[in-house]
């Protein structure tokens, strides 16, 4: 095997056009669809980083008179699922501002702020980075308001200086104590920066919560967790007609919720991108049988001085993978630049695109791709090489002297 990867290097180096241009020609389709699995994997197949993720649901509420509602939640409504302890583990929600707030320069920053009432923490599982998570007496309405930073902004803001945990930070609308930091990577939801008590009743009716969300019992499917809510929702309606008359409750997947339509619209594009890696495997299979005229008579010297067609074949397979795997190192550079690109483009917006890159899935996948490329595009010509009989070489012989 060593030997044919020798032979196969050696090929390749002496024949510099035809390699560059299969090499690019590769490169080409192996980095678009590498860099879409990249963003697809991100957004739509990687597990959300919080603690048992498949137990997570995003609550809307709607009206089913078919008037038009945001999807607010209302802190009592939180209030009366969190007491389903059959199955809800916990339920919170969350008001998204954008402000500013003053970074340790004593410049102030833009921020995206959400405001999170009781439950909110204990939801997704996430440890502190530093400090600690709010108090219940900082989340009631008589208690001192309190903030939590997401650790993106205490190292761009604060430098990840500790000394801030305990202390005032100066935040649109007034100073706040900043009791904690908040594990590397949570940013939720909404890309948000600094997460602060607001001061919302428990048994406050207002539809106010833009982002709620509940954490069911193991186990528990999401037609399970419907059919629970419902008599909730009728309890609601009759004890609070004002706020809650045909008002009902949504439950959808929390990876669901995030990703949106979006999931359908990356895969169609992936798609997209496969046909053109494969339209890539089609053009470099018929410049390789191609040059196969040019290498009949070399194959035929090789079956005339013994050489078994399987060991012929094994080495053109060899000569494609080492082709493909040419085509795939330059095709992740491209992945690369391209994802790069998309980001700064503004590209970001996505939901979780941040969190992709060339990670180990995205390089399996690169990989797996890579052997196929390789077998794709070497199959039929090697196939064909190793039919050569001794015919082409004595044919070549005989042609030899008429050439002179």
């Amino acid at each position: 095997m060593l030997q044919d990867l020798r032979l196969a290097l050696r090929g390749l180096r002496l024949q510099p056009g035809f390699s560059i241009v299969a090499v690019m020609t590769l490169a080409l389709g192996v980095g678009a669809t590498t860099a879409i699995f990249s963003a697809v994997n991100a957004v739509a197949l990687k597990p959300l980083p919080f603690a048992q993720p498949e137990n997570l649901y995003s609550l809307k509420t709607e009206m089913t008179d078919g008037r038009i509602t945001t999807g607010a939640v209302s802190p009592l409504e939180l209030t009366r699922l969190a007491a389903m302890k059959d199955v809800v583990q916990a339920a919170g929600g969350s008001l998204r501002y954008e402000g500013s707030l003053v970074d340790r320069e004593g410049n102030p920053v833009r921020a995206v702020m959400q405001g999170v009432v009781q439950g909110f923490f204990p939801l997704f599982g996430v440890p502190m980075a530093a400090g600690r998570e709010f108090t219940a007496d900082e989340l009631n309405p008589g208690g001192e308001f309190a903030a939590i930073m997401s650790h993106r902004a205490w190292r761009t803001w604060f430098g990840k200086d500790p000394s801030i945990i305990g202390r005032s930070v100066t935040m649109e609308g007034g100073p706040v104590t900043l009791v904690g930091v908040a594990g590397e990577g949570f940013n939720f939801p909404g890309g948000a920066d600094v997460w602060f008590t607001i001061k919302f009743p428990p048994e406050g009716t207002g539809h106010s919560l833009d982002s709620a969300f509940v954490r069911v019992r193991p186990g528990a499917t999401i037609e399970r967790v419907s059919a629970a809510f419902t008599p909730v929702a009728t309890s609601l309606q009759k004890d609070f007609p004002a706020a809650n008359a045909k008002r009902i409750f949504r439950v959808q997947p929390l990876l669901d919720a995030v990703v949106g339509p979006l999931k359908t619209t990356l895969l169609i594009i992936l798609t997209a991108s496969a046909l053109l890696l494969l339209v890539a495997c089609i053009n470099v299979t018929s410049l390789l049988l191609s040059r196969g005229v040019v290498r009949g008579r070399e194959m035929a010297v090789r079956v005339a001085l013994g050489a078994a067609r399987w060991h012929i074949f094994r080495q053109l397979l060899v000569e494609s993978i080492v082709l493909a795997g040419l085509g795939a190192a330059a095709g992740l550079f491209l992945a690369w630049v391209g994802l790069t690109l998309m980001l700064r483009a503004g590209a970001s917006e996505l939901p979780r695109l941040g969190e992709g890159g060339l990670d180990r899935t995205v390089l399996l996948f690169t990989l797996g791709a890579t052997v196929a490329t390789g077998l794709i595009v070497g199959f039929a010509p090697a196939l064909r090489l190793a039919r050569t009989d001794r015919s082409g070489a004595a044919g070549a012989e005989l042609l030899e002297p008429a050439a002179h």
